[in-house]
């Protein structure tokens, strides 16, 4: 049997997942977060928006939004590593919360355009 921390974190992830996938987004989840990443999802095409950077989410999940140093020292590293977005999502008042983990602030999905130009 699972520890309730892991079936929470399970849901957590579920949650974010679907999300992200109502959006249209191709969403990958990393079993038993085995990587450093426990979602990858992959943008949508949208040719409507000259703006729209295709950009891939390498997404941690947080419930309640900490992340140790030293795993925030390796999502930081892996932000110069991989191409993609790296994202920690957490919860605040019952909504899904995505921060940009470079800077540490407040990331919209669907006004993300300007958070990516200002990288």
């Amino acid at each position: 049997m699972a520890s309730r921390n892991y079936q929470k974190g399970y849901r957590f992830e579920n949650r974010t997942r679907k999300y992200l996938e109502r959006l249209g987004w191709y969403v990958i989840r990393s079993y038993r977060s085995w990587g450093i990443y426990d979602l990858i999802a992959i943008p949508p095409q949208n040719k409507k928006d000259p703006l729209w950077r295709n950009v891939p989410l390498l997404i941690q999940c947080k419930y309640n939004g900490y992340v140790k140093p030293a795993e925030r020292k390796a999502l930081e590293e892996s932000s110069k590593k991989y191409c993609g977005l790296v994202v920690v999502v957490s919860t605040a008042k019952r909504k899904l919360v995505f921060k940009r983990v470079e800077q540490g602030r407040p990331w919209s999905i669907m006004r993300g355009i300007e958070s990516i130009n200002d990288s």
